[in-house]
């Protein structure tokens, strides 16, 4: 029963990291961290270095969020 519960944990990890490094949610992520940048409520202005540990997709679409976000000064 233990490596049945073991292969679920790996299976439930491996589903909840792709989620996180999805398109929709690199596009989130920036568009959330230029808001706040633009508020100053990350302690900064405009930054749109993408987060440590992820993909050159992940960053480019991160980036591109991140910028539009920024420019539009939309809340």
């Amino acid at each position: 029963m233990v490596a049945g519960i073991a292969t679920a944990t790996v299976a439930t990890e491996t589903v909840m990291a792709k989620k996180h490094h999805s398109k929709g949610n690199s596009l989130e992520r920036g568009a959330i961290d230029a808001f706040r940048d633009s508020n100053g409520l990350n302690g900064h202005g405009y930054d749109d270095s993408c987060p440590s540990g992820h993909s050159s997709a992940f960053c480019s679409n991160y980036k591109h969020a991140y910028q539009n976000q920024f420019d539009s000064g939309e809340d």
